[in-house]
């Protein structure tokens, strides 16, 4: 680092790894062919889903909106898949391999990106309850469980088994549910009922020790958005599974420690205007309020509800001031959030960093210690404007949103679509593949086989 003195370390700069302004057009050229040969690579993926699963996206997608219009359906399928297709492209890039347009506060420590999939590979595979379980056992088991003086004591091996039980039937569900030949049982009755198929169920004050540290570590995982819950997430009420979010890829440092993370979004120009368009209009009901009556004020924070704004999601509305039903925006705090729990920290750990300062009145250089937020790399698609990329930044900036950095991926939207498109005739008109298909609302399966669906 270098040395600075005391008074200059409110303006402190730390280095940060070169990120790239304009790539040559031979980088962008590797960049591009690197991406689309991985993404039919055997065994490619993205957070677990792969190529190959285009029709469950879709599938997942259409279910979703069973009630809706067939063109509202393929209009939410193409940008799933679009979304997915993005991550995979992405995945092998690192940070100095994509354009940055934008950044704030330029701190990037040198580390390369990995697929959180990967990283919790022997554990299983990413879940976000799984790993908040496992955070739970690193973390706070300690806190319940009774001294080994006191009855009811659990040995490492013992908690340590507890823990890989939990893991396994959360990430393996589905197949645990079909060998036990159940169905529509509670998840934590499963999930006890598999801890005593194990042979690991304990009895007497064990069996009570057990069962607490079970029922603890499971209230990390609730989904309800509730202020009710003590969770990992102390300082903000809402539950830890609320709280947190999976990145699309960590950024690891030479000693394994998760410093950032790369979030994909595979927006379309139209939605990249619509997002800060909406950012702004909601930051005038929340914040002009001077000089207002009490019924304006009333009726902006009205307003303002429509939109939601949640840091930088936010609902987009129409025309007529109603939710569209898309919600534009990165859960920055929710990522950081998931920074320290992949790193077994407290919520709300800030990256350390030493510098080096010279005291102005004996010359000594001293060591201080800096938190800076997590860096935090948003990549949207090509095509997007610089000069909306720009505005979008100088918004978050203002939202208080530190440390961000916005790059562009090798691909446009359309190109991505195209990439969609490819993989939905690759992988779903096989023979292994008709009946799944049969399963899809045939209207959407019928429009996305013509090009024009994926690339107007």
């Amino acid at each position: 680092m270098p040395v600075e003195t005391l008074e200059s370390l409110a303006e402190l700069e730390p280095s940060y790894v070169p990120l790239t302004e304009a790539p040559a057009p031979e980088q962008t050229a590797s960049a591009r062919e690197k991406s689309e040969n991985y993404l039919y690579e055997n065994g490619a993926h993205s957070g677990g889903k792969r190529a190959s699963d285009v029709l469950s996206i879709i599938k997942e997608a259409t279910d979703k909106l069973r009630s809706e219009s067939t063109e509202a359906k393929v209009k939410y399928t193409v940008a799933n898949v679009r979304g997915v297709v993005a991550e995979m492209l992405s995945k092998k890039l690192e940070p100095s391999e994509c354009e940055t347009v934008y950044r704030l506060k330029e701190f990037l420590p040198a580390s390369v990106a990995i697929d959180p999939y990967d990283y919790y590979i022997e554990m299983g595979g990413l879940r976000k309850d799984a790993v908040l379980v496992n955070n739970f056992f690193e973390t706070r088991a300690q806190e319940i469980l009774p001294k080994e003086s006191e009855t009811g004591y659990l040995t490492g091996d013992e908690v340590n088994t507890l823990k890989k039980d939990t893991i396994t039937a959360l990430v393996d569900y589905e197949n645990i549910e079909k060998k036990m030949n159940v169905r529509n049982t509670g998840r934590d009755q499963l999930i006890r009922w598999h801890i005593q198929n194990q042979g690991h169920l304990l009895s007497g004050k064990k069996g009570k020790t057990q069962n607490k540290l079970l029922s603890e570590a499971l209230s990390v995982t609730d989904k309800r958005d509730t202020t009710i819950l003590k969770t990992l997430i102390e300082n903000h009420a809402e539950p830890a599974y609320v709280a947190t979010t999976l990145p699309d890829e960590f950024l690891e440092d030479t000693e394994g420690k998760i410093i950032g993370v790369i979030e994909v979004k595979a927006y379309t120009p139209s939605e990249v205007k619509d997002w800060t368009n909406a950012l702004k209009l909601s930051m005038v009901q929340e914040f002009n309020t001077f000089g207002l009556s009490e019924q304006e004020k009333n009726d902006r924070a009205a307003d303002a509800a429509l939109y939601d704004r949640r840091g930088s999601q936010v609902n987009i509305l129409g025309k007529d001031m109603r939710p569209t039903g898309m919600r534009l925006g990165v859960n920055f705090e929710g990522l950081r959030y998931f920074i320290n729990v992949a790193n077994n920290e407290a919520p709300h750990s800030a990256l350390k960093v030493n510098v080096d300062l010279i005291n102005d009145e004996t010359a000594e250089v001293i060591q201080k210690e800096v938190d800076f937020e997590y860096p935090i790399i948003v990549r949207l698609p090509q095509d997007i404007p610089n000069e909306d990329i720009l505005e979008l930044g100088s918004v978050l900036e203002k939202l208080n949103i530190s440390n961000i950095a916005i790059q562009k991926l090798p691909f446009t939207s359309r190109e991505i679509n195209e990439k969609g498109f490819g993989i939905y005739h690759r992988f779903g008109d096989t023979k292994e593949m008709e009946r799944l298909k049969r399963s899809i609302d045939p209207s959407v399966t019928s429009a996305l086989n013509r090009r024009s669906a994926w690339v107007e």
